[in-house]
């Protein structure tokens, strides 16, 4: 019983196999046949829209040429019509071409009529202005408040009206006219044209003056043959397509139905300010149609898998190329960023450097130029007031006031000449310029000012030392100006990692409704602790004082401070 159990359970699940194989199969099949008739149905909707697209190329080609040829109308009043047939025949070929006869209209009132009308016998100028009977034949045209009669067409009996022909006679053109009246836009008139072969359409373009855009004083007119259009369109397409345009008062959503052997597809198209259906039957071979199947059952079960890991396999390919692509244009950028920066960062210290010169050559000349020759007319002051030693009169309070005067000149050079050229190395070391800045502080400011400096100190480059000059007559600045505290201490220390510089003081110390961020001052002490790769920070307690810190990042070789003697 177990053999037989055992081959029963497997037909079964080999008919249960085989069941679920042709399921999926001709599910798969009917699957893949419903996909192939959407990709069918897209391409011809592609088709179609592009058909659609060429034909609204070509109406509007037709409406920007009618608008082109407005200007004759100014200028069939200032020339013969001999000399404008000669131009339009001469230099109007592209027009013709595109638009066929086309013509001018003149708005023109009753009076203007009559007067027209009364010169019939004058000669040029001069004609009936009429509108078609019922039986088809040309009558005056009926009383109105405006007229609207051709005055000249491209071709003799182009347009199949006569000169004097009233546009504004038929209901239809009238509201048209009407409509480009407001909107002073090209327009077409929905109604086709009695008695051509093919359906065809007036288009009237509106001529507006110059000096008055708000008025329509005429128009350009042609006639829109939408047949010659399609076998325009027709020809560009390799399908052999079958094309219908009609106008159409009301919207329409574009379609797509499979008539067994052509697509019938319609699509809205809007130009000339009318709304179209633009219809288009696209054939399908026969051959196409009978291998379709074939194909489908004979490939869908073994290319399944092959499909699937061809969809994984490209996707991946993809994402592994679109990965390398990706890093290999973030490295560039982050090259050049990195260039860009280095660049920055080359032409800031250049600049610093130059500025930094140029501030020294000036503490330079101030103190050899200015200060010595000041020096020496101090010494003559000096001799003046020597000479009127013996003497109580008003010469000698003026040569004392010299004297005074020119001495407070000398120092006030001298300091100057020190904050522009505070650090020079061959000169002076930092410590004693803190000291001397400290000095200048305490005699200015009357405040205690101390400088205090660690026996083992890193060797600093003449960037550092400028720097750290300029942070602390900065800091202690500040501090004298705002704080008011009653002793400031400058320090400068070694540390972990190399040297800290430190200006503290006992004053009212920052205040906590000050503005959000950092002031002026601040942020240059920061900015040249930057320049000189330290780290800087700002501590304060209201009342009890600040206390700024400046400190190396790293930890440059020390070497011991020689003693002084």
């Amino acid at each position: 019983m177990k053999p037989q159990l055992t081959s029963f359970r497997t037909g079964r699940w080999s008919i249960t196999l085989a069941v679920l194989t042709a399921i999926i199969g001709i599910t798969l099949s009917f699957y893949v046949r419903s996909r192939i008739a959407q990709s069918e149905a897209a391409a011809a909707r592609l088709a179609a829209n592009t058909l659609r697209q060429h034909t609204e190329q070509e109406l509007n080609l037709f409406v920007d040429v009618l608008e082109s040829v407005r200007a004759l109308h100014a200028l069939s009043g200032e020339i013969s019509q001999a000399a404008m047939d000669e131009f339009i025949e001469k230099g109007m070929v592209h027009q013709h071409e595109v638009l066929g006869p086309f013509g001018l209209t003149q708005q023109i009132s009753p009076q203007l009529r009559a007067a027209i009308e009364s010169k019939q016998s004058s000669g040029p100028g001069a004609y009936d202005v009429v509108q078609a009977g019922p039986d088809g034949n040309w009558i005056p045209a009926l009383s109105r408040t405006v007229y609207y009669p051709l005055t000249w067409q491209s071709r003799p009996n182009g347009l199949k009206i006569p000169i004097g022909f009233d546009f504004g006679s038929t209901e239809a053109n009238w509201t048209v006219i009407s409509h480009i009246r407001r909107t002073r836009r090209t327009e077409l008139v929905p109604e086709p044209i009695q008695g051509a072969t093919a359906p065809a359409y007036w288009v009237l373009a509106p001529v507006i003056p110059s000096d008055a855009p708000r008025f329509v004083i005429g128009f350009a007119v042609a006639i829109l043959h939408p047949q010659e259009i399609l076998e325009k369109v027709t020809a560009l397409s390799v399908h052999s397509p079958q094309l219908k345009l009609t106008p159409s008062a009301a919207p329409l959503k574009g379609s797509a139905r499979f008539t067994g052997n052509a697509w019938a597809i319609r699509l809205p198209l809007e130009a000339i300010g009318t709304k179209w259906v633009f219809e288009c039957t696209l054939p399908v071979a026969a051959a196409q149609q009978r291998s379709t199947a074939a194909v489908l059952f004979g490939l869908v079960v073994t290319a399944l898998m092959t499909a699937l890991l061809l969809i994984l396999a490209g996707r991946t390919r993809r994402i592994e190329a679109e990965v390398l692509t990706r890093t290999e244009e973030l490295r560039i950028a982050n090259q050049q960023l990195e260039q860009n920066i280095r660049e920055r960062a080359q032409m800031e210290e250049a600049m610093n450097e130059l500025s930094a010169r140029e501030q020294r050559r000036i503490g330079r000349d101030l103190h050899d130029s200015l200060g010595q020759k000041l020096t020496g007319a101090v010494f003559l002051s000096r001799s003046l007031l020597n000479h009127f030693k013996h003497s109580e009169c008003e010469q000698k309070t003026h040569a004392k006031t010299l004297n005074e005067t020119l001495k407070s000149t000398v120092s006030q050079v001298r300091n100057m000449a020190r904050g522009l050229a505070s650090v020079t190395l061959n000169e002076e070391s930092l410590e004693e310029s803190l000291e001397q800045l400290a000095d200048e502080m305490s005699s200015l400011y009357d405040t205690s000012c101390t400088v205090k400096c660690a026996g083992d100190l890193p060797e600093l480059t003449r960037k550092t030392k400028e720097q750290l000059y300029f942070i602390a007559r900065e800091a202690v600045n500040n501090a004298a100006r705002h704080a008011k505290p009653k002793h400031i201490t400058i320090r400068l220390d070694d540390s972990d990692s190399g040297w800290t510089l430190s200006i503290e003081d006992d004053g009212a110390g920052l205040p906590d409704d000050r503005p959000a961020g950092e002031g002026m001052g601040l942020r240059i002490m920061r900015h040249r602790a930057t320049r000189i790769g330290a780290e800087f920070s700002i501590h304060s307690n209201p009342g009890k004082g600040t206390s700024i810190k400046v400190e190396s990042k790293q930890s440059p070789q020390k070497t011991q401070k020689p003693t002084k003697t």
